[in-house]
């Protein structure tokens, strides 16, 4: 189960949020965001000597442009079809797990030979742990690795990778 500080539940905060208030801009989404504890991070406040707890713009806007990269949001801050049909009930892990395969694919990433990458990892003696970046490494594909990493995570969130520990990956349904 995704914590409420991961990416995953955060972009269903995101769709919430844009479904409630209607926004005519990701500016606008942004703003309405702030107020939700989930997007909030400590910072050190030198003229306080301590730290505070506040909205992470930062955080905040890195969360967005995955909801558009997905094409769950549009550029207005609008939900798009895909962001409507994710707000169903019990409809969001599996219209997040269809955009994130379609997200890979577009980046080279054939889930054939990610299955088999994990396997010959496994295979390996010593045997390789299947880590994103060993992935990555392996696949070669054209996106960055950073979000390989993330796009794995939020399929394992959705329920269609099978990982163990802090992301090692097992299988991935094909």
């Amino acid at each position: 189960m995704p914590s409420e500080r991961s990416l995953y539940r955060k972009m269903e905060l995101v769709l919430e949020v844009a479904a409630e208030v209607e926004p005519g801009s990701l500016d606008e989404l942004r703003i309405e965001i702030e107020g939700i504890p989930s997007f909030n991070t400590e910072r050190y406040d030198a003229e306080k000597d301590d730290f505070v707890l506040g909205p992470s713009k930062p955080v905040i806007r890195r969360t967005v442009r995955w909801c558009v990269s997905l094409d769950l949001l549009s550029e207005s801050g609008r939900l798009t079809r895909q962001g409507r049909s994710a707000r169903r009930a019990g409809s969001f892990a599996k219209v997040v797990s269809k955009q994130v395969r379609l997200c890979l694919e577009v980046g080279g990433v054939d889930f054939a030979a990610l299955n088999e990458a994990v396997t010959a990892c496994m295979a390996a003696s010593p045997a390789i742990l299947p880590t994103a970046r060993e992935l990555w490494e392996r696949l070669s594909p054209e996106i960055r690795c950073s979000d390989f990493s993330r796009l794995l995570t939020l399929l394992s969130h959705c329920g269609v990778a099978t990982a163990s520990q802090s992301r090692i990956y097992l299988s991935f349904v094909a």
